[in-house]
């Protein structure tokens, strides 16, 4: 009998020596197999990369921060110039400069001013300002068209598009191209809010428009190095108030759409896109 009692003693112990070492590496193996959370997962705000973040005037995210890039703008150039004479600016053939006042409400980093610059528009307004607040206040600059790539978040594009259907004014608005079938936007087309001529479209025949977040600024773990992003494809919406001036543009950018393959236009989104196709085969 004392025999089986010392043999039950020893096997407890063993059992109580052996049960605390398991459960603690049990519990620490299960520690070290969970990542670290991330920011969105833990419910805070993204941090920027590096010291150089820019202070805004105006209520920002930083994931709307990405800068459009001068391919975009060089096909608006003849567009912008067929403007201007529209207009009653000056153009001349012998020079790119145009003085045609721009007016791009959405700032991130102000390189719209230096590529509309470089391709002979220097008369663009675009500051560290609150759009919103300037609307309010009836502080609008002085313009003759709007040009745009509004951030994509929250209702911006919305505000956007509606500002300029109200304004009377040409407008060209770089957005993604599922904006033509948001129900805002049927609303507005089915309302009349685009008057008695709807927009056209503008776009690229093959590689999509990227955007460029800049340096220092927050980028999600998707954008590398250089910054280069491409979220949505993306057009021009392209408005001119007047019906008949709007054809005899168009019909003038379709002139010269068959003399080139970087660009389509189309009074359609679906005969952009037909278009874009069209002019790919040959080259494929």
């Amino acid at each position: 009998l004392v025999g089986r009692r010392e043999i039950l003693r020893r096997v407890a112990g063993r059992l109580r020596s052996k049960r605390p070492r398991a459960l603690t590496c049990r519990a620490k193996s299960l520690t070290c197999s969970l990542p670290p959370l991330s920011a969105k997962v833990a419910g805070l705000a993204p941090q920027p990369r590096g010291a150089g973040e820019q202070s805004y005037a105006f209520d920002a995210d930083p994931r709307d921060h990405c800068e459009t890039d001068v391919r975009a703008y060089r096909h608006i150039v003849l567009l912008l110039r067929i403007l201007a004479r529209h207009l009653g600016v000056p153009v001349s053939d012998d020079t790119p400069r145009c003085a045609l006042r721009i007016w791009d409400p959405y700032f991130c980093r102000g390189s719209v001013c230096r590529h509309l610059a470089s391709l002979g528009f220097p008369h663009v307004h675009n500051a560290n300002e609150d759009f919103y607040a300037i609307i309010r206040e009836r502080r609008l600059p002085e313009y003759e068209v709007l040009v745009t790539n509004p951030p994509y978040s929250g209702d911006h594009i919305e505000r956007c598009v509606r500002f300029c259907a109200a304004s009377g004014k040409p407008w060209l608005a770089l957005m993604p191209n599922w904006v033509y079938d948001k129900p805002w936007y049927s609303q507005l087309r089915a309302d009349g809010a685009f008057g008695s001529v709807a927009p056209f479209f503008l776009g690229p025949v093959r590689q999509a428009y990227s955007f460029r977040m800049p340096p220092g600024a927050w980028r999600p773990e998707h954008v590398g190095a250089d910054g280069r992003t491409t979220p949505y494809l993306a057009s021009w919406f392209v408005h001119v108030p007047e019906a008949r001036a709007a054809a005899r543009i168009l019909r003038a950018l379709e002139a010269e759409e068959a003399r080139q393959s970087d660009w389509a236009v189309s009074r359609s989104l679906q005969g952009l896109k037909e278009q874009a196709r069209r002019k790919r085969a040959p080259l494929r």
